[in-house]
């Protein structure tokens, strides 16, 4: 007999079973603080992905189209993004982890993509970038407390918020200077 059939049996409740979202929520926070190759990965892909969705959301914003423009730019970004990461972490990753190191790159990147678009799907204008720097700023201030640890606060802040001012101000500018842009 099962576990929870005895204790039916036996007068007591029967052991819940977890929700999707538990779940999925406990997985992430192995994820998140599990393996030091996982959380390299994990730092590295969401890093990467909010970096490169932010240039392509700005040039976007800045030619002035509607949010159902952003749709295949961003959704090829993702997948082109997660597939090269995930394929270059397998490829520089030993075997015994290779598949693992390879996933966790490929989603990170594929959710750092999504994450620092959304806005231009749910609000337009200003509004909508000023969101999406928002959530590009709070990634990268995530990033930097995780590394934080192994490098100083100084080095860590500096270091990952100059990188993402360099990727989105070189970016920025490419996009305002495309002719057609509308700037």
């Amino acid at each position: 007999m099962t576990p929870s059939v005895d204790a039916a049996e036996e007068g007591g409740r029967p052991s819940p079973q977890p929700r999707p979202l538990a779940l999925w929520l406990r997985r992430l926070w192995s994820l998140l603080h599990g393996s030091e190759d996982r959380i390299r990965a994990t730092v590295f892909g969401t890093f990467d992905g909010a970096t490169s969705s932010f240039g392509v959301t700005f040039a976007m914003f800045a030619q002035h189209r509607q949010p159902v423009a952003f749709l295949a730019p961003i959704l090829g970004l993702a997948i082109a993004s997660a597939a090269g990461m995930g394929g270059g972490e397998a490829a520089s990753s030993g075997r015994s982890n290779m598949v693992n190191r390879a996933l966790v790159m490929g989603a990170c990147t594929f959710f750092g993509v999504i994450v620092v678009a959304l806005p231009f799907f749910f609000v337009q204008g200003p509004v909508a970038l000023v969101t999406s720097l928002a959530l590009a700023l709070a990634l990268g201030a995530a990033i930097a407390e995780r590394r934080r640890r192994e490098l100083g606060s100084l080095l860590a802040y500096g270091l990952t918020f100059g990188v993402l001012a360099v990727a989105i101000g070189v970016t920025s500018a490419v996009a305002v200077l495309l002719p057609g842009s509308g700037a």
